[in-house]
């Protein structure tokens, strides 16, 4: 599995329905993603959701290709899954089902405060307006705990948002379907195969590695003098143990994925 962006940004990326209580609906929602006033590494171009109800789903398009989240309730569990469609394989973990969740699942449709109930955000309304044919209310979002705000223009009548920007990047939908997507979207393909997390964190330091090497060989190319650490970053992966900061690396690696996975 060759992961297009790095895990913490999934998380994220993951996370940001959660955040404004998508609530229990049928849609397709397509986004342009462009980078806000204080964006930092990678982001995404596209990210699209689907969700039937019962099923979310996120495909995350970079310039490195294409990442798919999938999130489902069955019973006391939650079920995440990644998919790779350019290696065709995927990773899946089952965990007991948390409140974020359920909040995902179960918010009604709603023009009242999104942020009602959540200890972790306050919201201010700010107006409304129509997007794509939908009326929206514009809501001020910020975090209780480190004061990070973001405004997104949430259209009740879908039970997610049609706009969403903060420091980081711009979401803004391009197209809306207001039905349930096909079934088909919600299940891992025939012909992919699983990995493991280990798996994942190995093919991950290899491409950390690869990436390193490629940025030193154009600073040759131009004449400049590599940054340090390049070189041994590739050594850390294919040549000898891992430095402290490859350790660190590793460990906020592992950390991202126990997040999403529920650990």
């Amino acid at each position: 599995m060759n992961v297009k962006l790095p895990i913490s940004v999934l998380c994220v990326m993951l996370l940001i329905p959660i955040a404004v209580q998508a609530g229990f609906q049928e849609f397709t929602v397509v986004y342009k993603v462009t980078p806000g006033p204080k964006a930092s590494g990678q982001i995404p171009e596209k990210v699209i959701y689907r969700m039937d109800g019962k099923r979310l789903r996120e495909d995350i398009f970079s310039r490195e290709g294409q990442t798919a989240i999938l999130l489902e309730i069955k019973g006391e569990k939650q079920i995440s899954t990644i998919l790779d469609p350019d290696s065709k394989t995927y990773l899946r973990n089952e965990s007991p089902v948390n409140k974020d969740t359920l909040d995902l699942f179960n918010m009604p449709r709603s023009d009242k405060d999104p942020c009602a109930g959540d200890p972790k955000f306050t919201c201010k309304r700010l107006g409304t307006d129509k997007l794509l044919g939908y009326k929206v209310i514009k809501w001020k979002t910020i975090n209780r705990k480190d004061g990070d705000t973001s405004v997104m223009w949430y259209a009740p009548k879908l039970g997610t948002f049609l706009k969403m920007e903060d420091d980081a990047m711009v979401m803004t939908a391009t197209h809306v379907e207001d039905h349930a997507p096909p079934a088909h979207y919600f299940e891992i393909p025939a012909n992919y195969k699983k990995m493991d997390v280990k798996q994942m964190m190995m093919q991950g330091m290899q491409d950390m590695g690869q990436s390193a090497q490629d940025t030193a060989d154009e600073d040759r190319v131009a004449g400049q003098t590599p940054e340090i650490g390049v070189d041994e970053a590739e050594d850390s992966v294919t040549k000898g143990p891992m430095d402290e900061t490859t350790d660190k690396v590793m460990e906020g690696l592992k950390n991202a994925i126990g997040n999403l996975f529920g650990k």
